[in-house]
């Protein structure tokens, strides 16, 4: 790949692990223990925050995960034949 596609790759790689651990974070802070177990013993839905804010943790964790994947394509090395004549590129695989 040319430099410009992989700088770009690493430009929407990077963000993604942010992305992802804000994610988790959101959730694990979400699910502490304590009001998790008062919830559960109390009969009943959760509470909508708790919904709401749990939907958007897996959401933005989704959407990181397809994003470093598109990035990680980008970025990674990919071995390939170039004729040293016309410079056509063919997948070494």
């Amino acid at each position: 790949m040319s430099r410009t596609v992989v700088v770009i790759g690493y430009i929407i790689v990077i963000p993604t692990w942010f992305g992802m651990l804000a994610a988790a974070l959101i959730f694990v802070n979400e699910f502490n223990l304590s009001d998790l177990d008062a919830w559960l013993r109390t009969p009943g839905a959760p509470p909508p925050q708790m919904i709401l804010v749990c939907g958007f943790a897996i959401v933005l964790g989704i959407t990181s995960l397809v994003a470093g994947l598109l990035g990680w394509l980008l970025v990674m090395k990919k071995h390939v034949l170039q004729c040293s004549v016309c410079k056509a590129v063919v997948n070494a695989s």
